[in-house]
């Protein structure tokens, strides 16, 4: 039973840190569409200092809209990566506090199994002690 929580535990061990990947890749992603978004903006204002036609404006406008809408579904995205791992952290503690609860009760039962061990070869050891003793009383 203990071998089974520990392989539940490094089960546990291994999602948390494909989640926790996940939600990093998830980040830098969100990263990337906004400092796209930036530079789109950039780019658009120095053109639009200059001279730049309406067709053009149009366009990036219309590429700005969907850089918002990604970021925007990006950040929902980066959301659940991190509610996932949450939601993994809090099994691996859950794996962890089982299996340290089966340690310590086999460590209990082996103490106790040992304590008994103890008294029973005490036992023993007192009822050989007492044949001796008799032994010698009636062998005087």
């Amino acid at each position: 039973m203990l071998s089974v929580k520990k392989q539940l535990e490094d089960n546990r061990k291994n999602e948390l840190g494909k989640a926790v990947k996940r939600f990093e890749e998830e980040k830098d992603e969100l990263q990337r569409l906004e400092t796209d978004r930036q530079e789109c903006m950039h780019e658009m204002k120095q053109r639009a200092s200059q001279s730049i036609d309406v067709k053009s404006l149009r366009e990036y406008n219309s590429f700005l809209a969907h850089l918002r809408q990604s970021v925007q579904v990006q950040k929902q995205n980066v959301r659940c990566a991190e509610g996932n791992v949450e939601s993994c952290r809090g099994e691996l503690v859950k794996a962890v506090q089982e299996r340290e609860t089966l340690d310590k009760l086999k460590e209990r039962q082996l103490w106790e199994f040992t304590r008994h061990q103890l008294a029973k070869e005490q036992k023993f050891n007192d009822e050989i002690a007492g044949y001796a003793h008799n032994k010698k009383v009636a062998g005087e």
